[in-house]
């Protein structure tokens, strides 16, 4: 079966629907056919319907169906309905155009033409319970325009937001459904008082002999029961006869026509009346949920498609395999929109197989549990091992590939689905993306299937697809299918191993294989190893005694073998998801037990250990003070992953248990950093702290932060250079201390994991590079360079700035060390990228690239510009000052301030100066033109194509920029002022800028 698109069913929807309102016998014009409407009140049918369509309108829900009427008295027409007294209050408005008005345009909640429209006369019914909308109508044939505006502002729909919405519908009146042949009566009784002629009783004879011919027998919506016919068709007869037989008397005559009078009213009331409202409400509630529903491989590819070879996406939904083609949940939910709605427009259709139909929706598409079903991002920070063995360590090609990855698997189900998108490092495009295969393990054992024939795990012999909205020119992203959609099998975290293995190659050498092993349980391993840290640290802290304060030393031995079971799984890099949960489960439960062992009552110890801080504390028998009163505590911490509550693998890199010291409501935080020479960067609120200990062989450094409050999180960064196993990476990370696990230090507290030396650690001789900024471009000379230079240690040679110069042999302040980058051999810019870096303008990351195409910020560009033009400080950069200056990085503080004190760039009109913005091309001429003390001519021509589009504020100084030479337009003649300026970009214009002064 071919697959359908929403957009072609939507049309044989729209279709089906229009079919159903071609109607036999309709007037051929409203003219004619409303002057002969005899005055009288009529019951009619109607739908409000979406603007302009034939589709039924979600308003149309409210209004009571069944009540509509249309009054006509001395020609004018006047339509009625009924609403619900619980609804009439959220219709803010509700009216009708008028003739010659123009239709209203709805923008959001501004409405244009609201008055040509004339409000609902609105009154009480006589049913307590629901109020009487009316309104005049002059043409009942055609639909009228209508105007509404829903605001439940009180919640009556009980929604997680107010509904509150204005919508253009059209009324739709079934007037052809009405028999206008005799003014319509109150009761079935004919009136005493007519004078029945002759000519009256034929008419309303040739009234029922009409309607028997044009009726039909059947269940379906507007025939008549089996058998009525026929009853009418024998009144009819029996009056004909009578009068025939008893020709002269008024009174048979009356009563003739009261025979065929009654037969016909009794005929009309049987018609069949096929309720599919709830059907409609069903296809309403359907439709809404397919706006925003995608089947797994839409956002790919286009359709639905198997998703063990197409990428999956967040916000889709399952695709099942079982069938051929593979269908999904917004698929058959589209194919069943289209056959409900097909039942709704079939005027042949039976009360039975309405609600046969309805049944079978509300049961297969049940919106909560297709939800459940939809899939999320979970992101997972990956092992990159050489095996899954015991004895597994971080394989040696592990920088290839990307430690951070994301799970797509389904949001809330008894089992779980899914697929881990892992991304390749390419820059130089070596991979082999034709040959990226994987190999699952057993779910329960963790164990691959090996090939006897080549002694390698069973690899799948399709290759994994690309995931084109997550790969970059020098990053690839694979999607690999990692848990089952089996029931039998539930992969459950209890269950699931959380390994993979890939087989991948390069282009060049494609028979020349590599394997890796995956663990995706990077972070639970990280959550173990980080409390089996906190529970040895506060075992060792706890003293051991029947005394108050302290704790049983048999409790204590059971902590002690609780943690060297946890290490066990947690020294592990290959330890299966299973035993890292089962083994963090057990320890949580023995380190809680533990601390609840604690021997209550007034301790007489002056030094009880990590207690509860109650008691006599150092000599003295003054008591220990209570966090937050000044005094030293140890205090547990976790490192986040930016923006989540979820463990950073940085965590792994400190000892997470801190002293932090109060004094006079200042905190003084201390932590140990376990890797000193791969931690190269580190700042806690924007500040890089201060270096109190360091031990160089043991590679650890003690790091002190003083910070006003410790109760919310707290922004970092971190920087790591690990040259053992190739990764250079920086990442914005947030800290979030444990304040209720305070607990007095002591009266002489030493910091967790340190050893007292102090001294700068190996590798940061040199100044680190600071949060947000690109490594290399510090300032000219930091306080660390400076401190080095004060005791002698620096033999390098200054100019007369103070400034050091590397491979400066004749004394000009240029450095000519041969320049590098792997992203810009084949760069237009790539001669300019080498001359600023060797002025000393720009340097780039620590992966080795440069990012030439990279968008360039305003702080990024001042600093630029600032160096390259060797400015000063002065009087008027220190009066520099913006509303958001604490958000300008203090790398580029000074810089700025130099920049706008010499006019070269100026804030906004709301004092901010927006570091952190991209910079264009319209802002980047203007500040050039400054920076060259350019004229600004008003006669200066601007010749491009889309010289308009230049703002007014820019003009001058693109003009004199272009005169000059700095700047040039882009292909077909365009400027492209708004576009962003790239890195590459920025520091040409900077060199034209220094070759033209």
């Amino acid at each position: 079966m071919k697959k359908i698109s929403k957009k072609i069913m939507s049309t044989l929807m729209a279709f089906m629907l229009l079919l159903t309102l071609i109607h036999i016998g309709t007037p051929a014009t409203a003219a004619a056919e409303k002057a002969k409407i005899p005055d009288g009140t009529y019951p009619v049918s109607f739908n409000y319907l979406r603007d302009n369509t034939e589709i039924i309108s979600a308003a149309d829900q409210f209004i009571e169906k069944n009540t509509g009427q249309l009054i006509i008295h001395n020609g004018q027409a006047t339509f009625e309905h009924k609403v619900k007294s619980s609804f009439h209050p959220t219709f803010a408005f509700f009216g009708i155009r008028n003739t010659g008005a123009s239709k209203a345009i709805i923008n959001g909640q501004s409405v244009t033409g609201k008055d040509g429209y004339t409000s609902a006369v609105i009154k009480q019914a006589e049913n307590p319970g629901f109020v009487t909308y009316q309104f005049a109508i002059e043409d009942i044939w055609s639909k009228q325009d209508i105007l509404m505006h829903i605001n439940d502002e009180n919640n009556i729909f009980g929604l997680p937001e107010i509904y509150n919405n204005w919508y253009n519908t059209q009324l739709e009146l079934r007037v052809d459904l009405i028999d206008f042949s005799t003014p319509p009566k109150n009761d079935d009784d004919t009136d005493d008082n007519l004078l029945v002629s002759l000519e009256l009783f034929n008419e309303r004879v040739a009234a029922g002999q009409n309607l028997y011919e044009n009726s039909q027998e059947g269940d379906s919506d507007g025939l008549y029961p089996p058998g009525s016919r026929q009853q009418l068709q024998d009144s009819i007869i029996t009056a004909e006869n009578l009068v025939a037989t008893n020709s002269g008397s008024e009174e048979l005559l009356k009563a003739a026509y009261t025979i065929v009078d009654q037969a016909i009213k009794k005929f009309k009331s049987l018609q069949i009346v096929v309720d599919k409202s709830k059907l409609i409400e069903w296809i309403t509630e359907a439709t809404s949920w397919l706006e925003d529903a995608k089947d797994g491989g839409e956002t790919e590819t286009g359709i639905p498609s198997n998703p063990l070879f197409v990428p999956v996406t967040a916000g889709e939904y399952p695709v099942d395999t079982s069938t051929i083609p593979p269908s999904g949940s917004a698929q058959k939910a589209l194919l069943a929109i289209a056959e409900a709605q097909a039942l709704v427009n079939n005027p042949l259709a039976t009360q039975l197989e309405v609600n046969a139909l309805y049944l079978t929706l509300k049961t297969s598409f049940k919106w909560e549990d297709l939800n459940k079903k939809r899939y999320v991002a979970v992101p997972a920070t990956l092992l990159i091992l050489d095996s899954v063995e015991d004895n597994a360590q971080l394989s040696t090609i592990a920088n290839e590939i990307s430690t951070s990855a994301t799970i797509i698997q389904s949001k809330e189900d008894p089992y779980y689905e899914g697929f881990a998108n892992i991304t390749f490092i390419d820059p130089e495009n070596k991979l082999n993306v034709s040959d990226i295969k994987s190999a699952a393990p057993d779910a329960r054992t963790g164990s691959f299937a090996i090939r006897a024939s080549s002694g390698e795990p069973s690899f799948s012999s399709t290759a994994r697809p690309l995931v084109t909205a997550a790969s970059t020119e020098n990053n690839k992203t694979f999607q690999v299918p990692v848990r089952s959609h089996n029931p039998d099998n539930l992969q459950t975290d209890e269950k699931w191993q959380g390994f993979t293995v890939l087989r991948y190659s390069e282009s060049a050498t494609p028979s020349e294989r590599k394997i890796v092993y995956i663990s995706f349980n990077g972070d639970q391993l990280n959550e173990l190893n980080q409390l089996i840290t906190e529970a040895q640290q506060f075992h060792n802290q706890a003293v051991a005694g029947a005394e108050p304060g302290r704790y049983p030393a048999v409790e204590k031995t059971k902590l002690q073998e609780a943690i060297n079971s946890a290490k066990i799984v947690g020294e592990k890099l290959a330890s299966p998801r299973p035993a890292i949960l089962t083994a963090t489960k057990d320890l949580k439960l023995a380190f809680e037990t533990f601390k609840n062992a604690q021997v209550t009552g007034t301790p007489t110890n002056p030094n009880p250990g990590p207690g509860s801080g109650s008691g006599p504390g150092s000599p003295g028998n003054t008591a220990n003070p209570v966090y937050p009163a000044d005094g030293s505590y140890l205090m547990s911490y976790r490192i986040l992953k930016d923006g989540t509550n979820e463990t950073s693998i940085a965590s792994t890199y400190v000892v997470n248990t801190a002293l932090v010291t109060v004094s006079g409501g200042s905190k003084t935080v201390s932590f140990t950093v376990k890797r000193s020479a791969e931690i190269t960067g580190l700042t806690l609120n924007g500040s890089s702290g201060s270096i109190t200990e360091s031990d160089t062989e043991n590679n650890t450094r003690v790091v002190t932060f003083t910070l006003s409050d410790l109760s919310s999180k707290i922004d970092a960064w971190v920087k790591v250079d690990w040259a053992s196993i190739g990764y250079h990476h920086e990442y914005d990370i947030q800290f979030k201390f444990d304040e209720s696990s305070a607990r007095f230090a002591g009266a002489n507290p030493s910091v967790p994991g340190g050893n007292g030396n102090t001294g700068a650690p190996p590798g940061l001789e040199l100044p680190g590079t600071e949060a947000g900024k690109p490594d290399g471009e510090n300032d000219d000379e930091s306080e660390a360079e400076k401190e080095e230079d004060s005791k002698g240690k620096d033999n390098k040679a200054k100019d007369n700035d103070g400034k050091k110069k590397d491979n400066d042999q004749n004394g000009t302040g240029v450095n000519k060390k041969p320049v590098s980058f792997k992203d810009i051999e084949k760069h237009w810019a790539k001669e300019k990228i080498a001359q600023a870096v060797q002025l000393g303008i720009v340097s780039g990351y620590s992966d080795n690239s440069f990012r030439p195409d990279g968008f360039v910020t305003r702080g990024e560009f001042a600093v630029m510009i600032s160096k390259a033009l060797k400015l000063k400080d002065n009087a008027e950069a220190e009066k520099a000052n913006f509303h958001d200056s604490k958000n300008i990085p203090s790398w580029a503080q000074e810089h700025i301030a130099r920049a706008v004190a010499n006019g070269i760039i100026s804030g906004f009109e709301d004092q901010t100066f927006r570091a952190d913005d991209q910079l264009t091309r319209a802002q980047l001429a203007v500040i050039i033109a400054r920076a060259a003390n350019l004229e600004l001519n008003n006669n200066l021509p601007l010749n491009f194509a889309d010289a308009a589009s230049i703002p007014s504020w820019a003009q001058k100084g693109v003009s004199a920029a272009v005169k000059a030479g700095l700047i040039q337009g882009k292909n077909n003649n365009k400027f492209d002022p708004l576009a962003t300026a790239t890195r590459a970009e920025a520091l040409t214009l900077i060199l034209r800028l220094l070759e033209a002064k």
